[in-house]
């Protein structure tokens, strides 16, 4: 299978070098045991059986210590002979691990550095990490031994499935309730279900990722995520449940889907990284209806993709909002709570821009949504390459803005949605808007701190345009560039 190592420019780490141990779990933090603890039968000849709730059974065998090593032959009579030969080292035991009975009734079950007591409450959870995996050089076949018998629902290091050949988890997993650092499961050629029914915190980063047979991803009880959370190149993936969701701690990824239509997170209220939607073939819809505060939102090149929904809780954005690319996005909704949104860097046209607000290159978009009580924007606000985009939703309370730009919009008619700016802090562009026939709305605009360049709008009459530039003037002036050619010079008595 091809490995896939690109990395989203907003997650601060590489995935695949997660796998290892937390160095941060409490020793004296305490989690029920609720799905009861396994027991030890005494099969005879050596062997026990462990049973353990869920169904897992392992069956023991311990090893038997080795006989002693032969004395070495005796020396001949006369000078004192030669030492004998030491004897040989007895054999070890027959298995890894040793399994011995407590007082209490319980049993220890010991493997290498780590052990497990079957039958009392795990307390204190798993110690460490539980990788599963068929490829021997990452396996730990005894730690996950120790883990299915140990009835634990914590796991204090990571859940890691690695290389695994399997269809379904093993059944253990199914138990688990909390894990103290990341679930990683990528890279499994035949897994087609992960599943986890207990799941509701992870502390660190949740990664889905090059599953090439996964069909269903459910984690319907986890409400929290203390950093990433991200599903990449899973080309088979159909459905996704995370109807709990209420905290992404970093960002949230959904790339490279080409199956699963219908993206839903109906509980999820802050992504503080933000949320990227990018590079899906099969995405037709998302929906963030319980959305209050976010980073960054980022939705570009999903080739599917009609309609995204929510943000009617949104107050605050941290970054920028960019929607790119999109051929089949014919809206973009109302941001109709929000009110104050950053600034990010996006390279536009190979140039650096400090961004709030940016829609580029949506074939089929046709409306903006309103930003109705948006007050305060970091960066500039760009709407450039539309060719059936003809109405932009108004900002109302927006009275400052870095920048403006208005380009390349084949359908767009006027620029009622900035009547209220004021100030223009750097340059206002209104360029190629083959219907634009007036600029009156931003007759409110009394300063522009960069260039003012309104050209090459071919129904935009000149001596309207001149009469915006000479009110601006007149009032708080322009402090850059001055061009206003290619419009429409049917009457080009302001020229004279």
């Amino acid at each position: 299978m091809k490995r896939r190592s690109s990395v989203w420019s907003a997650l601060p780490l590489a995935f695949l070098g997660l796998v290892g141990c937390s160095d941060d779990a409490s020793d004296d933090a305490a989690l029920d045991a609720s799905g009861g603890s396994c027991t030890v039968e005494d099969l005879g000849n050596g062997k026990v059986q462990i049973r353990c709730p869920d169904g897992t059974t392992i069956d023991f065998e311990g090893g038997r210590t080795g006989e002693p090593g032969r004395d070495g032959a005796v020396g001949k009579d006369g000078s004192d002979g030669a030492d004998g030969k030491d004897g040989k080292d007895g054999k070890d035991a027959t298995s890894p691990c040793a399994l011995s009975e407590n007082e209490d009734g319980t049993h220890t079950l010991t493997c290498g550095d780590k052990s497990v007591v079957i039958g009392a409450p795990c307390e204190n959870g798993f110690p460490g990490d539980v990788i599963v995996s068929s490829d021997e050089s990452m396996a730990k076949p005894m730690d996950l031994l120790l883990f299915e018998v140990s009835g634990c629902t914590w796991v204090r290091g990571g859940v890691m499935v690695l290389h695994y050949l399997g269809e379904e988890l093993p059944s253990a997993l199914a138990r688990i309730e909390k894990i103290d650092d990341q679930l990683y499961v990528a890279e499994n050629e035949n897994l087609e279900r992960a599943v986890f029914p207990a799941l509701n915190t992870i502390g660190r980063d949740v990664l889905f990722q090059s599953n090439p047979s996964l069909v269903e991803v459910s984690l319907p009880a986890l409400e929290s995520v203390g950093r990433h959370i991200a599903w990449r190149w899973n080309e088979a993936l159909e459905s996704l449940d995370v109807a709990s969701l209420t905290t992404v701690g970093g960002a949230m990824e959904v790339r490279a889907l080409d199956k699963l239509e219908h993206v839903t997170f109906p509980a999820l209220k802050t992504a503080v990284s933000g949320v990227a939607v990018r590079d899906n073939a099969g995405v037709v819809e998302v929906e963030l209806p319980a959305l209050e505060s976010l980073g960054t939102l980022f939705v570009t090149q999903n080739t599917s993709l009609e309609a995204i929904r929510g943000f009617t809780a949104l107050t605050e954005v941290g970054g920028y909002v960019v929607w790119q690319e999109n051929p089949k996005l014919t809206e973009t909704p109302e941001f109709s709570a929000l009110e104050t949104i950053g600034a990010g860097n996006r390279t536009i046209d190979g140039v650096s821009r400090s961004v709030s607000l940016y829609w580029g290159s949506n074939a089929s978009l046709e409306t903006i949504g309103a930003f109705p009580k948006l007050a305060t924007a970091a960066g500039e606000i760009i709407v450039d390459n539309h060719d059936a985009l003809e109405t932009i939703g108004g900002f109302d309370e927006l009275t400052d803005v870095v920048s403006l730009t208005v380009r390349k919009n084949a359908k767009l008619a006027n620029l009622s949605a900035f009547s209220s700016l004021k100030t223009i802090g750097q340059n206002l562009v209104v360029d190629d808007n083959a219907e634009l026939a007036s600029i009156a709305d931003l007759g409110g605009i009394t300063s522009i701190g960069g260039d003012f360049i309104v050209t090459n709008n071919a129904k935009l009459p000149v001596c309207d345009v001149v009469d915006a530039l000479g009110a601006i003037q007149s009032a708080d002036g322009i402090g850059g560039l001055i061009d206003y050619t290619g419009n429409d010079e049917t009457d080009d008595s302001c020229l004279n």
